[in-house]
């Protein structure tokens, strides 16, 4: 269940990042507070 619900939130990232063409960088920023949530909490 968890892994279902990180990856419904990175697709939602991937179509946000489509939709306003964010930076490379900020869209790894993103990711890594993310992976540090699902292995930290």
């Amino acid at each position: 269940m968890e892994r279902a619900r990180y990856k419904k939130v990175y697709e939602q990232i991937q179509n946000y990042d489509n939709e306003t063409n964010i930076k490379e960088d900020s869209y790894r920023d993103i990711k890594k507070v993310i992976i540090k949530q699902k292995f930290f909490t």
